[in-house]
């Protein structure tokens, strides 16, 4: 989460676990397409303990953008996608 240029907190999800496999269930990630609550923590010193400074309820699906006929399967309600390209 940033605020201006400044990082105020962080949550990891690891990718295997929200990764969309065509190949069967069992290849998909544990929470691929499945409501998950995520507890963002506060970027502090190793010295300090770390805090919960928010919480979300995200639904993460992660494939290619030919598997977009799978991907309207997991979705109901408005979609929001992120994209970040690196040349």
């Amino acid at each position: 989460m940033l605020s201006g240029d400044k990082r105020v907190a962080y949550a990891r999800i690891k990718a295997y676990s929200v990764l969309f496999s065509r190949d069967s269930e069992k290849s998909c990630g544990k929470f691929c397409g499945k409501l998950l609550t995520v507890f963002m923590k506060q970027p502090l010193d190793r010295s300090q303990d770390m805090r919960s400074v928010a919480q979300l309820r995200v639904r993460i699906w992660m494939g290619l953008s030919s598997d977009e006929e799978e991907f309207e399967k997991y979705i109901d309600g408005k979609i929001l996608v992120a994209a970040e390209r690196v040349s």
